[in-house]
């Protein structure tokens, strides 16, 4: 009896979770953040922009994140987070974009100096990830 309540519990307790996601319309929210490499990168810029390393971190993958949230820490104390997300900006306007057979996607870009870099992105489960920057 005891074991019926509790599995009873734990349903009316995911029941009203999702409820609660449904009701404040947060579902199509969470998954329209990372629905594409691009669109990753423009929610990535605007946690820059609004100062916060917590929030940018998660647009890395999962194993990377400790990582970027130290290094995003530095930039923050050192008033650079803004100024990384300008120059970023930049770099969407010479995209050439590339589908690796793993499925990630790679952005070739140019710097202002006219090196080469590239930005990957890699889905995890269905959200889109910064995988190298």
């Amino acid at each position: 009896m005891r074991f019926i309540l509790k599995v009873i519990g734990s349903l009316v307790v995911i029941g009203m979770i999702g409820y609660l996601l449904f009701y404040f319309n947060l579902l199509p929210f969470i998954s329209s953040i990372y629905v594409s490499p691009e669109k990753t990168f423009d929610n990535f810029i605007n946690a820059l922009e609004g100062n916060d390393p917590n929030v940018a971190s998660q647009f890395f993958v999962a194993d990377k994140q400790p990582q970027w949230l130290k290094t995003l820490e530095i930039y923050q104390k050192n008033n650079l987070l803004k100024p990384f997300a300008i120059e970023l900006k930049g770099y969407e306007l010479d995209w050439k974009k590339t589908t690796q057979a793993d499925g990630s996607v790679s952005f070739e870009v140019t710097l202002p100096s006219g090196r080469k870099s590239t930005i990957t992105f890699k889905k995890q489960g269905d959200l889109w990830k910064i995988e190298s920057l």
